[in-house]
């Protein structure tokens, strides 16, 4: 029997076990931090999980661009973050190998 409350999804993905198209959702849900949608195929019966689609940016998402910062040492650009805390990042330089740390204002 199928559940009239059910919410007829467009996956996009066929199904592993008879190539349809045409499935339902079953629920929502997140594994390691990404969302997934359960899905039963409306041909065959079988359910399966398929990651669910990230929820569009809008314009008004604020987005921040970090400058790069030259290495204190070298005064190489090639630098990489690896790690935040609040205001202070620490950076690793790619051309002397060198650990430094820069405070955001």
């Amino acid at each position: 029997m199928v559940c009239k409350t059910a919410e007829t999804v467009a996956i996009g993905t066929a199904c592993p076990n008879c190539g349809c198209e045409d499935a339902e959702l079953v629920r929502r849900s997140g594994w390691w931090g990404q969302p997934t949608e359960r899905v039963a195929c409306r041909h065959c019966g079988r359910e399966f999980t398929r990651a669910a689609e990230p929820p569009a940016e809008t314009e008004d998402t604020p987005c921040t661009v970090f400058p790069r910062v030259a290495c204190p040492r070298c005064g190489s650009k090639q630098t990489r973050v690896t790690s935040t805390r609040a205001a202070l990042r620490w950076h690793s330089c790619e051309s002397c190998q060198r650990p430094f740390k820069s405070l955001e204002r």
